[in-house]
């Protein structure tokens, strides 16, 4: 009988522990699940702070890229504007003038000595011009056209062409 006793205790103390155990492990279980609930929800949470703030990042550069865009487009037509103004577009072929008058001068070895006799005439006939002693190129133009035969030159100088080619004449 004794046996009996010891066996049905075995069993009993048996299904205690193994009680005890798995109420435990589920003890533990629940912990670790509330845990990891509470991590998933401070990280939804966090995930949602960054989605929020990176969207008020994206749109302030959106903002500051239309602005910019719009700033740069003022801005092209302000140069443009300014590249059409009149002074600019005489100095712009002055300054194709001068360069072409350098390449000439070194290309070409005697074209330092002619460009230096048209030169002179040239601040010659301005002077002349200034002066009053010739009536403005302008008025002659106006007047017909008929540089070469007033000035008695048989030729147009190069002073001439190119006064033609800037005002279009």
């Amino acid at each position: 009988m004794f046996l009996l006793y010891f066996a049905i205790g075995l069993i009993f103390a048996t299904a205690t522990v193994m009680y005890l155990s798995v109420r435990r492990s589920h003890s533990i279980l629940a912990t670790q699940r509330d845990e990891l609930r509470e991590e998933v929800r401070r990280l939804e949470q966090l995930l949602t702070a960054k989605s929020l703030q990176e969207a008020r990042i994206l749109v302030k550069l959106e903002a500051d890229n239309k602005r910019l865009e719009e700033e740069k487009a003022h801005l092209k037509m302000q140069h443009s504007i300014l590249l059409m103004r009149p002074d600019r577009l005489a100095g712009q072929h002055l300054k194709i003038y001068e360069l072409a008058a350098e390449r000439l001068t070194a290309e070409m070895p005697h074209f330092a000595q002619a460009w230096l006799r048209a030169l002179e005439h040239a601040r010659e006939f301005v002077s002349q011009e200034a002066d009053g002693r010739l009536p403005p190129l302008i008025l002659l133009r106006n007047l017909g056209g008929k540089i070469r035969g007033v000035l008695g030159l048989r030729q147009k100088t190069s002073l001439i062409r190119d006064l033609e080619i800037t005002t279009g004449s």
